[in-house]
């Protein structure tokens, strides 16, 4: 769906008291409605990262000067931010044998900004928040694929935390039947979901890239 036929849809919804989308499209609705995107994305958000709050805080990568940068009320002040976060994902795929070489989940997770505060994806979710709300989306952005990939996203870094912070502790629990190279192993998984994912919110946003 496009962002020029987003509102009538959902004023459609409304009127008809809901419908044909399921639950979380009715969450989209409503809160269109009220033109509150922050809290729809609060919600998607709380789901996906309830088991690791840490995402909000974080790691030391790709410089995150851009984000400094960024207009709240502007999507295109953040294009910049999405390509560091997208290099540091890429670069941490690109030499994971070397940066987990010592099996230290604490490596991986400098580069997804949940130790420490030098990566530019610590501060990912209000990022991507004040994407959602931006007045300067291009009429003609899929809507859905954007809030479908920030979902896959902060799902993926999830996942990836939850593993990498496992591993940290593997070799001493689990009676000897886990292991921190089998959570290191898992964790580059959802890495490279994380990675695929932003990159197709980095190419839906491409109008900006100038």
């Amino acid at each position: 769906m496009k962002t020029s036929d987003w509102r009538p849809t959902a004023a459609a919804c409304l009127a008809s008291g809901g419908g044909g989308e399921g639950a979380g499209m009715n969450e989209v609705m409503n809160w269109w409605k009220t033109k509150s995107w922050s809290a729809w994305w609060t919600a998607a958000a709380a789901r996906a990262v309830a088991a690791a709050a840490a995402l909000g805080l974080g790691s030391a990568v790709v410089p995150a000067a851009a984000h400094a940068a960024a207009r709240p009320e502007l999507a295109a002040s953040y294009y910049p931010y999405l390509k560091d976060c997208l290099a540091t994902l890429t670069k941490l795929d690109a030499n994971w044998d070397e940066i987990t070489k010592t099996e230290d989940g604490d490596e991986i997770r400098r580069y997804i900004g949940t130790v420490g505060t030098t990566s530019p994806l610590y501060k990912i979710r209000p990022s991507i928040a004040a994407i959602q709300k931006a007045d300067d989306l291009p009429d003609d952005l899929d809507v859905e694929e954007l809030l479908n990939k920030s979902e896959e996203l902060l799902q993926a870094l999830v996942d990836v935390e939850n593993m990498s912070y496992s591993a940290n502790f593997a070799d001493y629990s689990g009676g000897g039947q886990l292991s921190a190279g089998l959570f290191i192993k898992k964790s580059r998984v959802h890495v490279v979901e994380a990675k695929n994912a932003l990159a197709s919110i980095v190419s839906l946003l491409k109008a900006f890239d100038i």
